[in-house]
């Protein structure tokens, strides 16, 4: 059985078959405080005691370096409570994990895009390529996590010249912690005939770069304007709360849908689970939608 769990905002967790490893993907915990003025926290975070007792992850995933996604104070904190958790992103989030969060070496993991790699050790199993549709099951048929790069603003050479210019600044202390790419995540989980469970989650990916299904389950970031740091004008970066019906007919083709992400206080608009739900509604593939629940596990398989 696939469970899954919705922390607020990217932050989600995923446990993989009955007694199967935990995933956690961008785990955003600090409260206010804890960083700069600018930052903002993630509205419906766990008190992480609770998170640690509930949802223990043996694998962290970080899509990419900004501060909603990659919260470098919960990474440790993470590190420190769980000794046998593995943590991989690209390799510039694999480099911060080393040199800003002091995780040892063996314990993080440089994913490629296009590549397969076993869960929960994060060893690579080969290339799946960048066929999203290929289910790739790991001998001996363990979950499989497939990384794919999505398309995002401040990310790649312009999210490296940025974050480099945020590191001379220690009162922008993690509101950048790295460039690279924005990835996103499929997941293979094996069921019985020799097929699998297939699970995509996407980072902050715009609609134009959303992969083809179909899959089994996705987990979309749905999200509202933001202000652009050039031009200080309200700008939409990722997919919006009017592009469900798209994500689901155009793109993914899922059996559902749980979007997330929309709840962050970052916007400049706030989204209302109403709108998300109506465009599903106009949707021709009949996608089950879910409006997951806080902190708790809720079954999808």
């Amino acid at each position: 059985m696939l469970e899954f769990a919705w922390h607020g905002a990217a932050s989600v967790s995923l446990r993989l078959g009955e007694g199967g490893p935990v995933v956690v993907v961008d785990p955003v915990f600090s409260r206010a405080g804890v960083y700069g003025p600018w930052y903002t926290p993630n509205p419906h975070a766990p008190a992480f005691d609770e998170y640690i007792a509930g949802f223990a992850p043996d694998v962290v995933l970080v899509t990419h370096g900004h501060f909603d996604h990659f919260d470098l104070e919960t990474v440790k904190a993470i590190a420190a409570a769980r000794l046998g958790c593995r943590f991989g992103g690209s390799a510039e989030v694999a480099e911060t994990l080393r040199t800003v969060c002091g995780i040892a070496p063996e314990r993080t993991f440089a994913l490629e895009s296009g590549g397969a790699y076993e869960l929960p050790s994060l060893e690579p199993v080969g290339q799946a390529g960048e066929d999203p549709g290929r289910a790739v099951v790991g001998d001996p048929g363990r979950p499989v996590l497939r990384p794919l790069a999505g398309d995002h603003w401040l990310t790649g050479e312009d999210g490296s010249r940025a974050a480099a210019r945020f590191a001379e600044r220690p009162d922008r202390y993690g509101v950048m912690p790295c460039g690279g790419p924005m990835l996103g995540f499929f997941i293979g989980l094996p069921r019985a005939g020799g097929t699998s469970t297939v699970i995509y989650i996407s980072g902050d990916n715009r609609l134009r770069s959303m992969p083809k299904g179909p899959v089994d389950v996705a987990v979309v970031n749905i999200a509202g304007l933001l202000t652009h740091p050039q031009t200080k004008e309200p700008t939409k970066e990722i997919t919006g709360p009017e592009d469900t019906a798209a994500v689901i007919d155009g793109c993914l083709r899922p059996r559902t849908l749980i979007p997330v992400h929309w709840d962050h206080d970052i916007f400049l608009n706030r989204i209302e689970w109403a709108d998300i739900a109506a465009s599903a509604e106009t949707a021709s593939h009949p996608a089950k939608l879910i409006r997951a629940p806080y902190n708790r596990w809720v079954p999808v398989e």
